[in-house]
């Protein structure tokens, strides 16, 4: 199990549940998956998973989540990549 970043916040909670739990090659249009009004906290609080695993030094890095350029896809990636090092 991957550790979640410390929060008291409930929302940022269910988005770190939601990303740990994210199967492999799945991308999401964040719009599809919370209210208008909470797409940045949103994504804000995906960059703040991200960097939390880069500095843990969690394998695979970021723990395999990506943002898309526009930040209106978060994806997780595949972790055979990280395997061959």
């Amino acid at each position: 199990m991957i550790a979640l970043p410390p929060t008291n916040d409930k929302y940022e909670r269910k988005i770190f549940a939601f990303l740990n739990n994210m199967q492999p090659e799945t991308e999401v249009l964040i719009s599809n998956i919370t209210k208008k009004e909470n797409i940045y906290k949103f994504t804000e609080t995906v960059k703040f998973y991200m960097r939390y695993h880069r500095a843990k030094g969690t394998i695979p890095w970021d723990n395999n989540i990506e943002l898309s350029n526009d930040y209106k896809n978060v994806k997780k990636l595949s972790s055979y990549w990280w395997e061959f090092f």
